[in-house]
């Protein structure tokens, strides 16, 4: 430690004398930090070169003067943003990150060696700035990762070849692989990657990024004799592997003039695919300058070796480079037209294409797949073209493509207008532009990527679904049957179940628009996740089940019916929906939300219910429908608005606190209480609203939804309302089912108690497996009391073949801070279980699984002593959880021990 001595203390302390005599004003940060999300990295991926200049400017390649690149995680607008830091995630070490200027708006990317090569992926670190509506400033942080590319000088690169230059700093597409249709040309996309810049005086910021330059390319394995002047980049090429399937076109031993254009693959690599033997008149055709026979599926390389400037071919292995890539099992439907067409202009009998032109079907024939009427060889011996099992691809004026029952193939590709699957099996579809309906059959991932990509399932199985870059109403999804995968779309998702006898499973939904109506039989979801501002997601009917609800955050709506249809059941309470207007529609909708809910707006409308079973903040509370609710569990930032206010609590009473306000927001008029009055108790920044008095106002049962399985029974108990009120002197309750199959739905009742059961489920007619239970009030007389005097009390029922879930434990129970508990939940499907209250469960870990066994481990948050939450499986509520006491072990081991040097400590076994 520095002191003071002599001269210098006086100085310091006449200074804090001065200091004491005037007038002090503490500073405080005025700037805080709050954590956001990259909505628009332009790029992904970076394509640097060595061997010139170093530097690039990492905010022009990555932000580009997008104002957008980052937003809060509530979706407001962030200005100024820019690169702050950079990490290492992964592979090799080529990059840092220097930032100057004012306020580091200067972020410059460096190559740390001018001569590594390689690839590193780089957490990129965003700032912006952001000020909410009081006038509060934040910086602004998200990251997300990049890869950093490094080719060295000279370097030739390999990629997918089509028409157009690469940008600057930009790669080319990975190169797929060969059909094995014989004639099946393909170009090969090659480049020389320069920098940008010979070194970093430019003042653009662009100098180590990677241009394309042009190749030439020799057969010559020695030397080759070099024009004049030359200097240009030459390599010497050889199918090193597979050279009896693919073969090149064009080059020969002496250097090809046919260079490509400056960073354009317009003039690539041809090669051609056939199959070569020694007797090449067995599988060449000099007639027709064609080989006459498919190639075989196999690996094929590629050798480049590098020319250096007096002609020589290099031997070094730093200037050899090689493409590995094969010939696939995948037929070239456009060159196998190409192949009929030409044998028969040489004269030969191979006929011409029997169908429609542009149109296909694949069919079954003698236990192969084929294509009707496209022969595969000449003669009347020639059958229809093979392609079981094979990767299809259609050409680009295609208008249809059937396939057929009972075919298989590996995949399909191209373009194919419409694609319509019956009964087949198809490995995956993967088109450029196109719809596609499936029925019956059984298709993997289907991905389209065209201007045209509806895609429809009636019925079957299908992989996961992707539509992308289809015009406005051109990429929709519909689902009406079967089960499918995750389905993403820039456009509208529906799905609907249209038939009785068939069920839909989906995984997440996610999408700007998406809608669940289980209308004619169930629908379940794994989950639903919003993808763009002002969309809507939508749940109807009374079989629908999600599992999860994402709103990620944008300003949106989740409605809860429609116009046309009412939804009748539970959701999960939808995750960032702090932009989100929860909205019951439908005068016959009855939902519950379960967990805690975090909207901008509840909005029920008439006749509609809305029960909320866990914590509720919202800014705005409208509709004249009713708001379900526990005392205490509520708390409004904004306004009210005639909302029918009812308490679920068994038992009140005068003094409870029913919610809570921002000061000056909500008046005591301002809800419609049903069954009891308010008091408003005003405070600085928070009003405190309790009951002041309370009136019997009817009946209440002690579920609003409830699903039964086949065998099972369940009672309900009805109560009056509010809880700690009494039913008037003499007055009695009785019990009716309304709807549904009295096949399926038996009942017995007991003065304030009903026993359901279901003894059948109705497999052609889904509406008959849905009943509302209704416990009515009778007055002393005997007559049913009008519901305009005293309400009723309804309970939405649903009858289901199996338990939806069943819980090796199913009461309350009590966990130690940090300790850990694990269930066992038996279940037709992967159960996802939930903690209704934030902050008390720490982690939910799916441990294992054996047969329809699925085991979870849940743990109790180490700062959670005292608090208590709703444990929720598929959005139901399963039981109730209490953090209390300390965590407890017990040791194998207790006595002192004596370890000598060198040894280990034995194994610790701890039970918690």
């Amino acid at each position: 430690m520095k002191k003071f001595r002599g001269k210098a203390l006086a100085a310091l302390l006449s200074l804090a004398l001065i200091a004491s005599s005037l007038p002090v004003t503490l500073a405080s940060a005025s700037t805080k930090s709050m954590s956001g999300i990259v909505n628009k990295q332009a790029h992904d991926d970076i394509y640097l070169v060595n061997g010139g200049g170093r530097k690039i400017d990492l905010n022009d390649f990555l932000v580009n003067g997008n104002s957008d690149t980052i937003e809060t995680n509530t979706r407001e607008a962030v200005d100024n943003p820019k690169v702050g830091a950079i990490s290492h995630v992964s592979g090799d070490s080529l990059v840092s990150l220097q930032l100057s200027g004012d306020n580091d708006d200067t972020a410059t990317l460096k190559l740390k060696s001018a001569s590594k090569s390689g690839s590193e992926v780089i957490s990129v670190l965003y700032k912006g700035d952001y000020t909410d509506n009081d006038g509060n400033e934040y910086t602004v942080k998200a990251r997300k990762n990049v890869t950093v590319h490094v080719y060295d000088k000279g370097q030739i690169v390999f990629g997918e070849a089509k028409d157009g230059a690469i940008d600057l700093g930009c790669g080319p597409d990975d190169f797929k692989t060969f059909a094995k249709t014989r004639n099946t040309e393909k170009r090969v996309g090659l480049f020389i990657a320069e920098p940008n810049a010979a070194d970093d005086t430019n003042d653009d910021g662009k100098d180590a990024l990677a241009t394309y330059q042009p190749v030439y390319l020799t057969t010559a394995k020695d030397k080759v004799t070099l024009p004049d002047n030359f200097n240009g980049v030459a390599y010497s090429v050889e199918i090193t592997s597979g050279s009896d399937n693919v073969h090149l076109l064009g080059v020969d031993d002496s250097l090809s003039a046919n260079a490509f254009d400056s960073q354009t693959t317009d003039a690539a690599l041809q090669v051609v695919v056939g199959k070569s033997l020694k007797d090449s008149s067995k599988t060449y055709d000099s007639a027709t300058n064609l080989f006459t026979k498919d190639a075989s599926t196999s690996n094929v390389a590629f050798t480049f070796k590098k020319i250096d400037g007096t002609g020589k071919v290099s031997t070094s292995s730093d200037d050899k480079y090689v493409l590995k890539t094969k010939v696939d099992d995948k037929v070239d439907i456009e060159t196998a037209l190409k192949n009929l067409t030409a044998n028969t202009a040489a004269g030969g009998d191979g006929g011409s294409y029997g169908g429609t032109p542009g149109t296909y079907v694949i069919q079954k024939d003698n236990g192969k797949s084929r294509i009707e009427n496209l022969k595969d060889g000449s003669g009347d011996s020639a059958k229809d073209l093979d392609v079981t099992n094979s990767v299809v691809v259609f050409p680009a004026l295609t208008s249809s493509v059937n396939v057929d029952e009972k075919t298989n193939v590996k995949g399909i590709e191209g373009t194919v207008g419409n694609l319509n699957i019956g009964d087949a099996r198809v490995g995956y579809v993967d088109i450029d532009s196109g719809n596609v309906e499936l029925a019956d059959g059984k298709v993997g991932d289907i991905t389209t990527s065209g201007s045209t990509g509806n895609v429809t399932i009636n019925s079957g199985n299908a992989g996961n679904i992707k539509t992308t870059d289809a015009d406005s109403g051109n990429g929709e999804v519909k689902v009406y049957g079967g089960t499918v995968g995750d389905v993403t779309s820039d456009d509208d998702i529906d799905v609907e179940s249209s038939d009785s006898d068939t069920k839909i499973a989906t995984g997440t939904l996610k999408a700007p628009s998406v809608m669940v109506y289980a209308n004619e039989a169930a629908v379940a979801a794994a989950g639903i996740v919003e993808k763009a501002a002002d969309g809507t997601i939508t749940v109807k009917g009374s079989d629908a089940t999600v599992k999860a609800i994402d709103m990620d955050s944008f300003e949106s709506t989740l409605s809860l019916g429609d116009d046309n249809d009412a939804f009748s059941g539970s959701i999960p309470a939808p995750k960032n929906a702090t932009n989100t207007t929860i909205n019951a529609v439908n005068s016959d909708t009855s939902a519950t939300v379960n967990g805690d809910v975090n909207a901008d707006t509840i909005d029920a409308d008439t006749d509609t219910s809305i029960t909320f079973t866990g914590k509720i903040t919202a800014d705005t509370i409208d509709g004249d429908g009713s708001m379900v609710m526990k005392a205490g569990s509520l708390y409004v930032t904004g306004s009210v608005s005639s909302t029918k206010l009812k308490l679920s609590d068994s038992t009140l009473a005068a003094g409870t606190t029913v919610f809570k306000a921002a000061s000056d927001a909500v008046d005591v008029g301002d809800f419609s209480c049903y069954g009891f009055t308010l008091a408003k108790t005003a405070g600085n920044n928070v009003d405190t609203f309790k009951i002041d008095t309370l009136d019997f106002a009817g009946l209440q049962i002690n579920k609003s939804t409830s699903s039964i399985a086949k065998g099972q029974s369940e009672t309900f108990t009805a109560s009056a309302y509010p809880g700690g009120t009494s039913l008037p002197a003499g007055y009695t309750i009785g019990w009716e089912l309304d709807g549904g199959s009295s096949d399926v739905f038996a009942m017995t009742s007991s003065g304030n108690t009903a026993t359901v059961t279901v003894n059948a489920i109705d497999s052609t007619f889904a509406s008959e497996n849905h009943t509302t239970l209704t416990a009515n009030l009778y007055d002393a007389d005997g007559y049913i009391v009008d519901t305009s005097d005293y309400g009723n009390a309804t309970c939405d029922i649903t009858a289901t073949e199996v338990p939806a879930i069943v819980s090796d434990t199913t009461k309350d129970f009590t966990l130690a801070p940090g300790a850990s508990y694990q269930f066992k939940i038996t279940a037709p499907t992967a159960p996802v279980m939930t903690a209704g209250s934030a902050g008390v469960i720490s982690s939910i870990t799916n441990v294992g699984k054996s047969g329809n066994d699925y085991f979870i481990k849940i743990t109790a948050a180490a700062n959670a002593n005292g608090k208590a939450t709703g444990i929720y499986v598929n959005g139901t509520k399963l039981l109730v959880v209490t953090v209390s006491g300390s965590q407890t072990f017990k040791s194998d081991t207790t006595a002192a021990l004596t370890v000598k040097k060198g040894c280990h400590l034995p194994v610790w076994h701890y039970h918690e």
